[in-house]
């Protein structure tokens, strides 16, 4: 005779789905409401966004190419402008050019459409080396924390090793070696970025492996890599989303500092900080500085954003702040 699926267990597996859900959403909105209170914290995710989005439809957004093209040499280093001109090109056929929001380099070519595909680039690049940062001092900090003893003392005297060495000699010495493209700068950020967050990590682990619940788990039997990753690693979420959060604002600022001494992306790749590089001469500020400071502007604007979602998630992370 064939069983029948018990009604009630049904029921109960269906209830239980929205009570996870219910409290899945209860939690969120707790947590908006408490991140929400840091006025700058939601202004630099607005600004965040609008980046992010500008980004993404850039070859949308764009007037001109950013690799230019040959009527490009027809307006080198021109003035920002709100007005389009009509001129003719260098086949002789008139056109109507969109205006020159940001001006044009000493290329000519369009400085907004140049910053708007830079800025995936440099974004790109944040997001990706502190993912890899995250990812290896999360492992790192995980296993020093838990099973601290021998192992601990290994893992912490490595990271006290790479922590000695300059970071900034450090990625030089790496780029001038490998060169720089968009992949090779994300890779060795990444590599070069980990040590704060493992430290982190490991602090967490260590406060949270002697709580109540940790024990009992352990008292039932249940593995290493179970209570890891269903019972201590989710309750170490916060300050590991805080150091994510930090690692993309100072991996854009590497990456522009790398590319400002010729180190980073190589042009023609347009990322933020070659196009600073490209401006760095006296002549340059003098007469086009709008080449300068409109990239200057956004990599400013950014890092700010992504410190003030930082400094606002650490807040509401933090339990010993109350509402």
């Amino acid at each position: 005779m064939a069983l029948q699926p018990d009604p009630r267990s049904s029921s109960a597996s269906v209830a239980e789905s929205f009570d996870h859900s219910d409290t899945t959403h209860k939690r969120f909105k707790a947590f908006w409401k408490k991140f929400r209170k840091n006025k700058l914290a939601v202004a630099g995710l607005c600004t965040l966004l609008f980046l992010s989005a500008t980004a993404i439809l850039a070859p949308v957004l764009s007037p001109y190419d950013p690799a230019g093209d040959a009527n490009d040499i027809l307006f080198v280093d021109q003035a920002p402008s709100l007005h389009s001109t009509r001129q003719a090109g260098m086949d002789g056929v008139e056109r109507t050019y969109p205006p020159n929001l940001f001006g044009r380099d000493e290329l000519g070519r369009d400085v907004f459409s140049r910053c708007l595909h830079a800025g995936r680039i440099s974004l790109s690049i944040g997001l990706i080396s502190a993912g890899i940062a995250v990812v290896i001092g999360t492992i790192v900090g995980s296993l020093a924390g838990y099973f601290g003893g021998l192992l601990d003392d290994l893992l912490m005297r490595f990271v006290d090793a790479i922590r000695a060495i300059p970071t900034f000699i450090l990625l030089i010495a790496i780029m001038s070696t490998w060169g720089g493209t968009a992949v090779t700068v994300m890779i060795i950020l990444g590599l070069t970025s980990w040590t704060g967050t493992s430290r982190y990590v490991r602090a967490e682990f260590l406060s949270i492996k002697e709580r109540e619940y940790v024990l009992a788990a352990e008292c039932s039997g249940v593995s290493h890599a179970r209570i890891i990753s269903r019972h201590i690693l989710p309750n170490a979420i916060g300050p590991i989303i805080v150091s994510a959060t930090m690692g993309i604002a100072g991996a854009i600022l590497s990456e522009s500092s790398l590319s400002f001494f010729g180190l980073g992306v190589q042009p023609p790749t347009a990322s933020w900080g070659n196009m600073l590089m490209a401006a760095q001469d006296i002549n340059t500020m003098i007469n086009a500085p709008w080449k300068a400071i409109f990239p200057g502007l956004l990599i400013l604007v950014t890092v700010l954003s992504f410190n003030f979602v930082g400094d606002g998630l650490r807040d509401t992370f933090d339990p010993k702040l109350k509402d």
